[in-house]
Order: structure tokens, then sequence, then C-alpha cells
């Protein structure tokens, strides 16, 4: 198992330097098939949202569809990765930035509540 930074990831997804590209294709295809296993965390997700959707002006559901197909791959492991799936999904439609669509996800996911003054998160936990 190998930890992937967002570079490997941003690579992957953009295209944008022809030989970091290829070798993120070749591991990542090995990865998709569960052949290979990568571990993801969650602060290399958030680094992703924020350089697709803030450096290179990738719409917010595209970057979000994009990277939650990626985290659905076999391999695929880390802490939180349903609850990364579900914040990107959630993150896609609007309303709320990802890493508070994450602080929900998580606090779905483990059965607690979310303690914040962020009005559109309490709005979306229904304690506002």
């Amino acid at each position: 198992m190998r930890v992937v930074d967002a570079n490997v990831l941003l690579r992957y997804l953009l295209a944008d330097h022809e030989r970091h590209y290829e070798q993120a294709v070749a591991f990542l295809a090995q990865v998709r098939q569960g052949e290979r296993q990568a571990y993801v965390t969650d602060a290399v997700v958030a680094e992703c949202v924020y350089v697709l959707t803030g450096f290179y002006q990738v719409p917010r559901q595209e970057a979000a569809d994009r990277l939650e197909k990626l985290l659905g791959y076999r391999g695929i492991r880390g802490p939180h990765v349903a609850a990364l799936r579900h914040a990107l999904r959630r993150y896609g439609r609007g309303g709320i930035d990802f890493v508070d669509a994450l602080v929900l996800a998580i606090a779905r996911e483990q059965g607690l509540a979310v303690e914040s003054f962020d009005r559109k998160l309490r709005r979306e936990c229904g304690s506002d």
C-alpha cells in the first residue's frame, strides 16, 4: 500500500504534465482494479478540491464528481473513504464548502452531533 499525495491525484485528473500523468495512470489503473492499494487521507482530498476549484477553476460539481469516482476505485483505502465520497456529493450540490461537508459526513457516519458557529453548516445539521 502507498500513501498518495495530492499531486498524484491532480496529475491524473488534469493530465497537465505528460510524464507524471503517465505514471499516475499506470499506478491508478492498478488501484482501480484492486491490484494495488492507495491510502488517501482527508487532507489530500481537501487539497485536491481546493486546487481544482481554486487554481484550475474546475467547476465545483465536476471536481466533486471526478474525485468521488476516483475514491470508488477498488484499491482505495483511508480513514474516511465513505464519508469523503458523501462529502464530495454534498459539496458538489453547492451551499457549503468541502470541509464543512466532510465534517457533516463524518458526524453522520459516526452518529455524532456537530458543534459549529457556521450558520450554513448548522442549517445542514438542522440545528439552526
